[in-house]
């Protein structure tokens, strides 16, 4: 589980000169695919996309492009050099799909990529462990998830021809990004398979979120506040969900970085801050305790929360935060005081 550490490992292995001289080129491929495999868990796309177009890897870049996104990209790629028929190959297919709106041409493509997955599954020996079976299991998670993203995008189709009916469609909507939240993957699963789902659950609630504010522009509907930012909310509640599935297995880096990078916008609801203040400041104090710099900068951070709209119970868990860093920090007075601030005002 010490992936940071594992990937710097195989890194220095694969620019070490010395150390390639007795190596196979087998070995060497094998410290390249571990070292992409940590990236991948890492969450490091950037540097995985510029590995994978520099080195041309086309099943690296294939996953790489949607997630940025760039369709146009992706689309080319898939004509010029598609993977093997797999029901991988009909997921990209959807996105690019449902990307184009061509909503009417995404059902083929899932059934066929479905009917892959059971074949796949189907040929497992029949007393394979759980392991085994988890990528098919994630595969048919993605495959309904995507069939659930053309219905929302089909409704939101609907609501710009007919702007009267506009609450209608966005209960339906409503009932789809409801049984997403119910479908949430488990912080103890692969940190990829998050990153899979949230992304692409991402790219749709953002067409959600454009889709609206354009019609509130264009036809001057008197779209209510709550259903704006409907959109906006899952996409808080998907970043932080995924940032805490990083921090229960230890990974700061990727929860910090998926707090500040993966969530565009500039507000947010007081719920969804709260959580996101809370985990920045659990995935600071999952940091060494000699590194005084970084336990410092995730107390200052804290400090200048603005906790205004939290309610007392809400300040006085983030008093007891404080209270941590500061003995991490080795301030036992300080310390005191803040968990004396917690007590205060949990009990007002």
């Amino acid at each position: 589980g010490h992936l940071p550490a594992a990937q710097n490992l195989y890194y220095d292995a694969m620019t070490n000169t010395e150390s390639r001289v007795a190596v196979t080129e087998a070995e060497a491929a094998l410290w390249e695919d571990r070292w992409l495999h940590c990236a991948e868990e890492l969450n490091q796309w950037d540097a995985l996309t510029e590995f994978s177009r520099t080195v041309m890897h086309p099943t690296l870049l294939h996953e790489a492009l949607w997630r940025l996104p760039d369709w146009a990209a992706l689309k080319e790629l898939l004509m010029k050099m598609p993977p093997e028929d797999s029901p991988r190959l009909k997921i990209l297919q959807s996105f690019v799909q449902l990307q184009e709106n061509r909503l009417d041409q995404v059902e083929p493509f899932i059934s066929s990529g479905i009917r892959r997955a059971l074949e796949e599954w189907q040929g497992l020996p029949e007393n394979s462990s759980i392991t085994a079976f988890e990528p098919s299991l994630v595969l048919f998670q993605q495959f309904v998830e995507l069939s659930e993203s053309a219905s929302i995008l089909q409704e939101l189709n609907n609501a710009l021809q007919n702007p009267t009916l506009l609450e209608t469609h966005a209960e339906n909507i409503r009932l789809v990004l409801a049984m997403w939240r119910d479908r949430q993957a488990n912080h103890w699963d692969r940190l990829s398979d998050w990153n899979r789902l949230i992304c692409w659950r991402n790219h749709v609630l953002t067409a959600v979120v454009h889709t609206l504010q354009g019609l509130r522009n264009r036809s001057r509907v008197d779209i209510p506040q709550p259903l704006l930012c409907m959109g906006i909310n899952e996409t808080a509640w998907n970043v932080n969900c995924y940032a805490r599935a990083a921090r229960k297995q230890r990974l700061s880096e990727v929860c910090m970085q998926a707090l500040q990078r993966m969530y565009p916008y500039s507000t947010m609801d007081v719920q969804d801050f709260f959580m996101k203040t809370k985990e920045q400041a659990k995935a600071h104090l999952l940091l060494p305790s000699n590194d005084d710099v970084a336990l410092r900068a995730g107390l200052v951070q804290l400090q200048h929360t603005n906790r205004e709209y939290f309610n007392t119970r809400q300040k006085a868990y983030l008093s007891a935060l404080e209270g941590e860093f500061y003995h991490r920090l080795g301030e036992f007075g300080a310390a005191n005081q803040a968990f004396a601030s917690s007590v205060r005002e949990y009990g007002e």
